[in-house]
């Protein structure tokens, strides 16, 4: 258990410069323990691939704000309402993940589909998808960055947000 939670800690704390991001993302989602036995080889992992990582890559953020201007007092209410949309993003992602996983189980058997077809199948269904939209694939850099820059429309927004979310239900499910 501990070393697929290492392995995830790692990659998030590379990835996308964050540390404690990879830890507590690896300590939720992976092993699902907050024992200390676990915690800490995930944490020493994730902090030692950090440290390596700026060394060979230098300290260079993932992604490069625009300056927005000043803050005002409507500020804290937009990002209050904007911390409850992501929340519930993610509950709702959660949520047809899970179900899309039991769906998919359920007609591989009743179908007498093999389990080692599910991932060609995945792959090809996200092909499809990454021909409508190639933002989805791989982490985002890009698409994220132009977002903050202010290059997409809210529907382009919404729409790289749905279908990611879709290929990476469909990856999950498979």
């Amino acid at each position: 258990i501990t070393l697929p939670g290492c392995g995830v800690a790692v990659a998030v704390a590379v990835r996308f410069y964050a540390l404690i991001a990879g830890v507590l993302f690896a300590t939720v989602v992976v092993p699902c323990n907050y024992a200390l036995s676990i915690f800490g080889p995930i944490a020493l992992s994730s902090a030692t691939a950090a440290f390596i990582a700026r060394i060979h890559l230098g300290d260079i953020p993932a992604f490069t704000a625009p300056t927005y201007g000043e803050t005002g007092t409507l500020d804290v209410p937009l990002s209050f309402i904007l911390g409850i949309l992501c929340g519930l993003t993610a509950i709702t992602f959660l949520t047809v993940t899970e179900y899309l996983t039991e769906k998919v189980r359920e007609i591989a058997t009743k179908y007498n589909i093999s389990f080692l077809l599910l991932p060609p199948i995945a792959g090809i269904a996200i092909g499809f998808i990454g021909a409508l939209q190639p933002e989805i694939f791989g982490v985002g850099y890009e698409a994220i960055t132009r977002a903050l820059e202010g290059n997409y429309s809210l529907k382009a927004i919404l729409t790289i947000l749905i279908l990611k979310f879709m290929a990476t239900a469909i990856t999950i499910s498979c």
